[in-house]
């Protein structure tokens, strides 16, 4: 695996999964869903074994420039695009049926893998940076 390429082992059966299949004739897009956790960090990050650290009450905007933590089963490149759905801390933690008022702060972004801030293989994943973001 490259050093500009991030996947995570099955912690089950030790295996990378193959690259998700980003582009299907009968869907607009398709989208990565749970294999990312948003951030709202402006300058310092917190180490990668840090539990607990604060996640983005609301989507980027277009343009915007975020850091986020990836995990199982998360496998891109750096220069790869791909669709992923943001939610809110609270309605990604427990979901929408617990935080109906978060569903108009949701959204599917169109993303671009930029950077590798700091790398951790454990189940915590690694910090990355992603930039130009669409809507």
């Amino acid at each position: 695996m490259s050093e500009e390429t991030i996947a995570f082992k099955c912690g089950s059966c030790k295996q990378v999964p193959d690259k998700p299949l980003l582009k299907d004739k009968n869907f607009e897009i398709v989208a990565i869903e749970d294999a990312m956790d948003w951030a709202d960090f402006k300058h310092d990050t917190p180490d990668l074994n840090t539990e607990i650290w604060e996640r983005a009450l609301k989507p980027p905007a277009k343009g915007d420039s975020k850091k986020v933590q990836v995990y199982f089963p998360f496998h891109m490149s750096v220069g790869e695009t791909f669709w992923t759905l943001f939610r809110p801390a609270y309605s990604n933690f427990n979901g929408w049926d617990e935080h109906p008022d978060e569903i108009n702060f949701s959204a599917f972004i169109k993303c671009r893998f930029e950077d590798i801030i700091s790398k951790n293989e454990k189940e915590l994943g690694s910090m990355l940076e992603w930039r130009k973001f669409y809507y």
